[in-house]
């Protein structure tokens, strides 16, 4: 189930960045497959119709919440477009399973790096992993806290040893 995202504004000079921001979302992987952008401007121009009482039906239409209005500090009138939770809650799990696998993925390959070179530097694991050095060195911290890998020796001389 994707869910919608509402791009506008009143400044004709963002006008290329809405379209921009508009074909990023669809043509990403990961954010096409869980958001579907409604781009006000592709609205042909006699369906558009931009009064409170739009905006809320077209809010309705979509199955967003209903807009608020407030005041800001410096006295001005801003609309607040309310987020529904459970779309939060459902896309953060999907990019927790991604992020989870990739890590696991990333674990792995450093392992079998560290079985057949225990002598390997983070730069020839990071070369081979096709990661950069900070992403090799949070991977070897995660499984060292897990006790699949220790630090034989010291830093110019020593080796990993890769456990069970």
């Amino acid at each position: 189930m994707s869910q919608r995202i509402f791009i506008s504004s009143v400044q004709r000079e963002f006008a290329k960045e809405r379209k921009a921001l508009a074909e990023y979302v669809r043509k990403d992987a990961i954010l096409g497959r869980f958001f579907d952008v409604f781009l006000f401007e592709e609205v042909p121009a006699q369906e558009r119709k931009t009064g409170t009482s739009d905006i809320i039906a077209r809010c309705r239409e979509w199955g967003l919440p209903d807009p608020q209005w407030q005041i800001e500090d410096d006295d001005d009138f801003v609309m607040v477009m309310p987020r529904p939770q459970s779309s939060v809650k459902s896309v953060d799990k999907s990019v927790d399973k991604s992020v989870d696998w990739s890590v696991d993925w990333t674990c792995d390959h450093v392992l079998s790096i560290l079985k057949t070179n225990p002598r390997a530097t983070l730069d020839q694991v990071a070369n081979v992993v096709g990661l950069s050095v900070r992403g090799i060195e949070q991977a070897i911290k995660r499984l060292k806290k897990a006790k699949r890998i220790r630090k034989v020796g010291g830093k110019r001389f020593g080796h990993w040893e890769v456990i069970g």
